[in-house]
């Protein structure tokens, strides 16, 4: 029985789990951020449909704001900002709060919590490096998770840090470029 159970704990520990993706690698609607640009970014979202851009960002090259309509219905707002050469930097992905359109995403009248986020995260880049107790003014406290490599920072919490905002998403590079850089100059 002993030589039964310690074959079967060696053929579980030996199985190949599935490869965590580092958070430099991870992709965003099909797109890999760490490698997109602005353009790449509109025309995805504009192909894909289902988002409204704000009109005051439709000129500008440092930040872009879309509203999901009928795509990613839990989410808020989408937030993708740029160095001075288009390339990106972060984007903030804001989760919607409100109860009663929560029926919608996850059929619970509950809003959407960290935890959740975050295990849908972990399916792809595997425990989070870090985790977060936090809690404000004596209310109920909530966990945020980090996952981080050298190039990018991934990050589950609460808006400003209050258990009573909604749950965002923060993909950020760690090293910003703040030059700008003619056609045909590197930065």
């Amino acid at each position: 029985m002993n030589r039964l159970i310690s074959l079967l704990l060696l053929l579980i520990l030996a199985a190949p789990t599935a490869a965590a993706v580092k958070p430099s690698e991870v992709t965003f609607m099909g797109l890999e951020l760490a490698k997109t640009d602005l353009n790449q970014i509109r025309k995805h979202l504009w192909r894909n449909g289902g988002f409204m851009q704000a009109p005051t960002t439709v000129r500008q090259i440092n930040v872009d704001i879309f509203y999901p309509w009928s795509r990613m219905r839990d989410s808020y707002l989408l937030e993708f900002h740029y160095d001075p050469n288009g390339k990106f930097q972060w984007l903030k992905r804001v989760y919607r709060f409100s109860p009663h359109k929560q029926v919608l995403t996850h059929n619970s009248m509950d809003p959407i919590t960290t935890k959740e986020v975050a295990l849908t995260l972990e399916e792809q880049l595997g425990p989070p490096n870090r985790t977060i107790y936090r809690q404000w003014g004596g209310m109920p406290g909530y966990y945020a998770y980090e996952w981080k490599d050298d190039i990018m920072t991934i990050r589950v919490d609460r808006v400003d840090g209050d258990p009573t905002q909604p749950v965002f998403v923060l993909y950020r590079l760690n090293q910003f470029n703040y030059q700008y850089a003619e056609k045909g100059q590197q930065p």
